[in-house]
């Protein structure tokens, strides 16, 4: 008879104890799209999830929506994820001390592995489209960056670089990418 009223107690509490997980869930922030590491982020790239979560995981609430919109992504954030406080970030792109330059890249002069934003790179000096093949006398210039961001131009002609360099190459560099003397090389992505 106890054995009965025990097991009868422990069921129903087990019962008691699924319900309440099952019902207890929370609207959350995820990802509509996968957002790359720098991008802004948007509305359109947000959704309203509601699901279980662990309180070890330290999502963003859906009614805190309004705080993730028109911050950075701190890190690649994949579609379907949920965003959380450390993968957004108030940092302004460009910080003191450096300068995004644009680098407008034909076929050959960057590496045909897709770049990131958060890539380390090197700005390469080279002779130009019309120097009928030389290569650069005297010692290779060359400029250290990072990648803010990668698009196609409209007639899918040039990749499209945006490089966060520091200041006081800025101007030499943007010299050099307006005159088509400079080519772009991927540093490792190992950290």
């Amino acid at each position: 008879m106890v054995v009965s009223v025990a097991s009868l107690l422990l069921g129903a509490f087990g019962g008691v104890w699924l319900w309440t997980s099952a019902t207890s869930r929370v609207e959350v922030i995820a990802t509509r799209r996968t957002i790359e590491r720098g991008a802004l982020i948007t509305a359109a790239d947000l959704v309203t999830v509601r699901m279980g979560v662990d309180p070890a995981v330290q999502t963003v609430p859906a009614a805190d929506a309004a705080t993730v919109v028109g911050k950075r992504a701190a890190l690649d954030i994949a579609a379907g994820a949920l965003v959380t406080r450390a993968s957004v970030t108030d940092a302004m792109v460009p910080p003191k001390g450096f300068t995004v330059v644009g680098l407008a890249l034909g076929r050959g002069l960057l590496p045909a592995t897709a770049l990131k934003a958060g890539d380390a790179i090197r700005i390469v000096q080279t002779p130009g489209a019309g120097a009928s093949g030389q290569p650069v006398s005297g010692p290779v210039a060359t400029i250290g960056a990072t990648v803010v961001s990668v698009s196609k131009s409209t007639d899918n002609q040039a990749v499209l670089v945006d490089v966060l360099v520091a200041q006081d190459a800025a101007a030499d560099l943007a010299a050099r990418a307006s005159a088509g003397k400079v080519a772009l090389v991927l540093d490792s992505r190992e950290r």
